[in-house]
């Protein structure tokens, strides 16, 4: 994949900005990440209960279960405290200790007396051109992003998928004995005629199918339904193909279930074998509706 000039500008100079941000790390005392959290719970220094752990979440764009572990390690250090609504216990409040506003006046100190100097050079109409315009920028990138996010949830809802039902289980006594391992002829056979009247009469062998493209790919991946795989195997053997057929079969849950019940050893190991064949007719349907595509 080739970048256009404006992408490559646009990484660069996102490099560049991370790489300054993060030598300005409040002399080693903090991780970027928990200098981020410091400032951006001390944005909310002139609320008396603090923020909303989940406005926290919103803001930084990091799931809940993040934040919670970020404040604690915080919480460890003595520079927050965290307090639950009286009315709500489930909402949580956070504020900064006295340790915690030092840390925070101190990284804020360092980045204003940094970015006086430099919007003094580039100039105040500058500076509001260039905020304004990051803004802006920023925004876009959002909406497209949430708007790319849409189309995949589309995408991924029209995908076909077809379900398929077995046959009607033309099972033999003699048939699951051979796949035993056993003689056809062998006396466990009328046995097994009992058991498998059961299994015919509650099996629901079933399999689907999704009809999925093939989104990108390289030497050493395959992306399908927004699921990338790493393997270079694959890679190869799909080279050559657009779309593939995901699919699953299974001998149903009622003979699962009824497996369960069994308590002679004899009759389990049967009943794993009648399930296999279900399983295989499933996939024989679902091989043959395949074959008309």
């Amino acid at each position: 994949m080739r970048y256009t000039k404006q992408t490559q500008k646009y990484f660069d100079a996102l490099q560049e900005m991370t790489a300054i941000n993060q030598r300005i790390s409040n002399g080693g005392k903090l991780t970027k990440s928990e200098l981020m959290m410091i400032i951006t719970i001390g944005k909310y220094m002139d609320r008396p209960y603090g923020v909303k752990s989940s406005e926290l979440s919103r803001e930084l764009k990091v799931s809940t279960a993040a934040i919670s572990k970020m404040l604690r390690v915080l919480e460890k250090k003595g520079l927050i405290e965290r307090n639950s609504d009286q009315n709500d216990r489930r909402v949580v409040y956070v504020r900064l200790t006295y340790s915690g506003d030092d840390a925070f006046l101190e990284a804020m100190g360092e980045r204003e007396d940094l970015l006086e100097k430099v919007f003094q050079r580039m100039g105040k109409e500058n500076v509001e051109n260039f905020l304004s315009m990051w803004t802006s920028f920023n925004h876009l990138m959002e909406e497209e992003y949430k708007k790319k996010k849409t189309e995949s949830k589309r995408g991924n809802k029209e995908m076909k998928t077809v379900f398929v039902e077995g046959g009607n289980h033309p099972f033999t006594p003699a048939d699951v004995l051979e796949r035993m391992g056993m003689p056809r002829d062998h006396q466990f056979g009328e046995k097994l005629a009992l058991v498998l009247e059961k299994a015919a009469a509650i099996a629901k062998p079933k399999a689907f199918y999704m009809e999925m493209k093939i989104e990108k790919r390289t030497d050493h991946s395959v992306t399908i339904g927004g699921q990338t795989f790493q393997s270079t195997a694959l890679a190869k053997n799909l080279a050559e193909v657009d779309v593939v057929y995901p699919y699953l079969c299974t001998c149903g849950k009622e003979l699962m279930e009824y497996a369960e019940s069994l308590d002679d050893m004899m009759e389990q190991y049967a009943f794993d074998t009648i399930m296999d064949m279900y399983r295989k007719e499933a996939l024989v349907a679902m091989t043959a509706a395949l074959s008309i595509l």
